[in-house]
This record gives C-alpha cells, structure tokens and sequence, in this order.
C-alpha cells in the first residue's frame, strides 16, 4: 500500500477501539447480533477497511454503500474480497 492507505486503514483500526469501547460503556456488551450499516466515500474506504478488521468478527455486518472507492480494483483489493457476497453497494 501508499503510506498514506496503510495511515487511513490503521486509524479506522484505531477508531474501532475507541467504537468498542464506546459501545461497552453505552451497552455493556458487544453482541454478534447487532448489525453495522456502513457509508464510505473515496479516501474513507481505506479507513473503513482498518475499522472492520477489528470489528467484523463481533458484530454483523449488514449494509455497505461505499461511493467511489479510492482503491476498489488494487492494493486495498485483499480486504475488499474479504466482505464480497455482502449487501454491498458501489457507486
């Protein structure tokens, strides 16, 4: 990657602590059965991407709308495959 995809992806990695413990102060518990709907634009998909990685294993993924994604067809193309199936919207 781009220095500056692997800075985007590692801040959404970042980001998800902070939703994680968000959550967990909010809620009290993290549930398989809460979903997440997603809306990324551009530069955000790799940031998004980064915020998944940490995320997608306890929480459902529902919706994605990801418009104009800076990186749909090359490097960041190994954690696109990742979510390939889902309801997954691109514009």
């Amino acid at each position: 990657f781009p220095s500056h995809d692997i800075t985007r992806f590692n801040n959404g990695k970042i980001c998800a602590k902070h939703f994680l413990e968000l959550v967990r102060d909010s809620l009290g518990t993290v549930n398989k059965l809460d979903t997440i709907d997603i809306v990324c634009h551009s530069m955000g998909y790799a940031y998004v991407l980064g915020l998944l990685s940490q995320v997608d294993s306890l929480f459902t993924l529902g919706k994605m709308l990801i418009i104009a994604p800076e990186f749909k067809k090359c490097q960041m193309q190994r954690f696109w495959n990742r979510y390939a199936g889902k309801d997954l919207e691109i514009h």
